[in-house]
């Protein structure tokens, strides 16, 4: 005789949990205690960014503490080695995508082998000139920009290599000048005593609505209304070395806030905090404190995430080559 409707329902999922493996029984359990490293000094974008993240993060993962750390020395490169030992998930790590570029470089960390827990923003880059030059077009920079100055954070730095690249692919004959920071930059640009730069598209507007700058080319996707007419790099006609250095960059800017674990972390401690790190981000409280804090979110999941470090790490031997030679200018 034929079970009842909900008999066969319940018949049903008994044999479906019975067929499925023991999931974390197997596995140990997440620490009492994660260091959540962030690969910065104290005080930056990174640091507010770790420390938002590391205190929602704690709400999703029961039991377990989650203790935000800096660690900015060498722009955070030897945390990320002694990362590779937490297979235990005791230490995950946020950090600059200046280290992606510099890994093309042969900095040599193995980063294809992390695993990827989740990343909190993504932001364009915008590559801008001082209203005092007279050049308001990137065929404008293009034709005239030989010999002006345009500076970026320290040498190595992710605005130091994306810029160089810039200056060397579209052979703009630039000058890039590195060691300033991002309000000194700024701050230069005021006094006219240098002439533009790359910068991320939240520090744009007041510059803009200043007088001080012109924005010329986008890298990546922006929604900031002062950036509304403003070409995208991805909407020219490239190609050679101009095409896989447009494609590194804008891919580079979906990358922002990224968070990583060691490669041989325990599978059941990756999956707990790659959705404790879903859950943190799609928290209320933490997006309404990002907000107030003028903190730009757009979220990713760890597998998503994967593919985006993949399509910027395995892009091509010539991006290899070309970093290369800006970092042993």
């Amino acid at each position: 005789m034929p079970l009842p409707s909900a008999a066969r329902l319940i018949a049903l999922t008994l044999a479906l949990l019975c067929a499925l493996p023991a999931v974390a029984q197997d596995s140990p359990a997440l620490p009492d205690r994660i260091d959540y490293i962030i690969g910065s000094k104290p005080g930056g974008g990174y640091d507010r960014y770790g420390r938002l993240v590391a205190k929602h993060l704690e709400k999703h993962l029961d039991g377990v503490t989650v203790v935000p750390v800096n660690r900015g020395s060498a722009g955070g490169v030897p945390a990320l080695r002694d990362l590779k030992e937490a297979t235990d998930g005791s230490r995950i790590m946020i950090f600059n995508t200046g280290i992606l570029m510099n890994e093309l470089g042969g900095l040599g960390l193995g980063l294809q082998s992390y695993r990827w827990i989740g990343k909190a923003s993504s932001e364009a880059r915008v590559l801008l000139v001082a209203t005092d030059t007279g050049i308001n077009s990137f065929e404008g920079l293009q034709a005239e920009g030989a010999g002006l100055i345009f500076v970026t954070a320290s040498h190595g730095s992710s605005a130091f290599i994306q810029t160089s690249l810039i200056n060397l692919s579209f052979g703009l004959g630039l000058k890039v000048v590195p060691g300033f920071g991002g309000s000194e930059a700024e701050a230069a640009l005021m006094k006219g005593e240098v002439q533009g730069g790359l910068v991320s598209e939240s520090n744009v507007a007041p510059l803009v609505e200043a007088g001080v700058v012109v924005p010329l080319l986008v890298f990546g996707e922006s929604s900031d209304p002062v950036l509304a007419d403003v070409p995208r790099a991805r909407s020219l006609a490239l190609e050679g070395d101009a095409l896989i250095v447009a494609r590194a960059i804008s891919a580079l800017t979906q990358l922002g806030r990224i968070t990583v674990a060691a490669p041989e972390i325990d599978e059941a401690a990756l999956t707990a905090l790659r959705e404790a790190y879903q859950a943190a981000l799609a928290d209320l409280e933490l997006r309404a404190e990002a907000e107030a804090q003028g903190m730009p979110l757009d979220p990713l999941p760890g597998p998503a995430v994967d593919k985006l470090a993949e399509d910027v790490l395995a892009d091509s031997a010539r991006l290899e080559e070309m970093i290369k030679i800006v970092l042993d200018r």
